[in-house]
């Protein structure tokens, strides 16, 4: 998405697009879903926007007669993934409703197929969908694993996105082919003895630098304290140490790899730039 734009999804069910160019607190796109949403991510040409929901009482989106592009929700649609296509008036494109049983934590879009993308949830499954042929959910669906934990973090690794990563609510590290077949489990991130490396409470996330094709962790404990590793099929290495920004848990991190940046965002209430990373 240009650089111009932030995005935002929420609880109330919408997908808004800012411009922070503009002298307005207004949204410049809105999709709106019926169900409450979690999770979304935006197609590698801008044309699609994918989110997915909160687990919701089916009984209800019955009752109250809800529906998404032309589809009538059943009382076993508890979950859902909507799909828009921002160039339609009224936007509503797909929607999958058959696949997961639980909150959907992580949406992915492939990062060179506007039609490709991925989808994580609490109920451990991951799936990959193409929709360029179909918006049968079924036939959609390319490959589907399930982790037996909660997932928290998903994305796309190597040149052509041959591989992706997953991060579960059990802060476990593993890495994936394309077609869910499982490359590496790196189990258990979290080490409690400093005399094995660097302290973990918990996993911050994965981002992959296309630049040079390499995967970076970066973890923290309770003090703020941040380290980044680098992911290789062999194992996990430490790189360096992000410390004095923060004093609580870190919920984000975000690399700008081309200048050799971070930018950081904390439970304390701190954003942080880090340079020279």
């Amino acid at each position: 998405m240009n650089k111009n734009f932030v995005a935002s999804s929420s609880l109330d069910g919408t997908v808004k697009i800012y411009d922070v160019r503009v002298d307005s607190i207004s949204a410049v796109q809105e999709f709106i879903s019926p169900f409450p949403l979690l999770s979304f991510d935006i197609s590698c040409d801008n044309q699609f926007v994918v989110a997915g929901s909160e687990q919701v009482d089916g009984n209800l989106n019955k009752k109250n007669n809800k529906s998404f592009a032309n589809k009538g929700f059943v009382s076993d649609d508890q979950v859902g993934i909507f799909i828009w296509d921002a160039r339609m008036d009224k936007k509503e494109y797909a929607v999958f409703t058959e696949t997961h049983s639980n909150d959907i934590s992580q949406i992915r879009c492939h990062k060179q197929s506007n039609m490709r993308f991925m989808s994580g949830s609490t109920d451990g499954l991951v799936c990959l969908y193409d929709f360029s042929e179909t918006i049968d959910e079924d036939d959609a669906m390319l490959f589907s694993s399930t982790t037996d934990v909660s997932i928290q973090q998903l994305g796309y690794v190597g040149s052509n996105s041959e591989f992706f990563y997953c991060v579960t609510d059990m802060n476990t590290l593993s890495l994936w082919s394309d077609d869910c077949t499982l490359v590496k489990d790196y189990g258990s991130l979290i080490n409690e003895d400093d005399s094995k490396g660097p302290l973990i409470d918990y996993a911050v996330n994965c981002d992959f630098n296309e630049a040079n094709n390499s995967l970076y962790l970066t973890t923290g404990d309770i003090s703020g304290n941040l380290d980044v590793f680098n992911v290789e099929i062999g194992g996990v290495s430490h790189l360096t140490r992000l410390i004095g920004g923060h004093s609580d848990i870190v919920r984000c991190i975000e690399f700008n790899f081309a200048h050799n940046t971070a930018i950081t965002g904390g439970e304390d209430g701190l954003i942080c730039l880090w340079s020279a990373i």
